[in-house]
């Protein structure tokens, strides 16, 4: 759970449109949604982004690997 606000945080510092109340109680689900309607196909790419500021480089590969082969 720690890593999910250690995210919406950097999310939220990177994106001022994106209130402290929008992220306040937003599960992982509510997260991606949020970021899917800000950002649409984007929202992958910002993702990756923020995983790599967090030094997750893994999991951005993964994702990234993922949304290539189009298993997303």
């Amino acid at each position: 759970m720690l890593s999910l606000k250690i995210f919406q945080w950097h999310l939220r510092k990177t994106h001022k449109d994106l209130s402290n109340s929008e992220m306040e109680d937003a599960d992982r689900l509510k997260t991606v949604d949020k970021m899917v309607d800000l950002f649409g196909e984007e929202a992958v790419k910002n993702m990756v982004a923020i995983l790599r500021e967090m030094n997750k480089n893994n999991q951005a590969k993964q994702l990234e690997d993922n949304h290539k082969q189009g298993a997303l």
